[in-house]
């Protein structure tokens, strides 16, 4: 009786798991299966990308804050440095959302073109202050 029982239980969670593949594999065909140790990361992905988002809030009000001093004193100069700033701002929001949309296998090089694009607005929001 205890040998049905427990060829019983191991032969559904067999079932079970092979369901979940079945089911992985019809919705998103070609796709690799994620082991259990990737879903290890999936915390620090998290972790990371709400950091990111407010990253993001507060570069978005300081280039918002940037582009209205601008407006107000008009001139030529600080125009040219807006538009600069505002497409390292740009392309910083677009990393952000590949990150944001990243697979486990395209993460890293989403963080880092991310990465890239952040130290770039950095780098033009130094040169505008000056």
């Amino acid at each position: 009786m205890r040998l049905l029982t427990a060829s019983l239980a191991v032969g559904s969670l067999m079932l079970f798991g092979a369901m979940q593949i079945a089911v992985a594999q019809r919705a998103a065909p070609g796709t690799k299966i994620q082991l259990a140790a990737e879903t290890a990361s999936s915390g620090e992905r998290h972790t990371y990308a709400h950091a990111m988002q407010e990253d993001m809030q507060q570069w978005q009000q300081r280039v918002h804050d940037f582009d209205e001093g601008v407006r107000a004193k008009g001139r030529q100069a600080d125009i040219a440095m807006a538009e600069t700033l505002n497409a390292a701002w740009d392309r910083t929001q677009v990393e952000a959302r590949k990150v944001s949309a990243a697979t486990a296998e395209g993460w890293a090089g989403a963080k880092a073109s991310y990465e890239n694009a952040s130290h770039a607005l950095a780098s033009a929001w130094d040169k505008a202050q000056h």
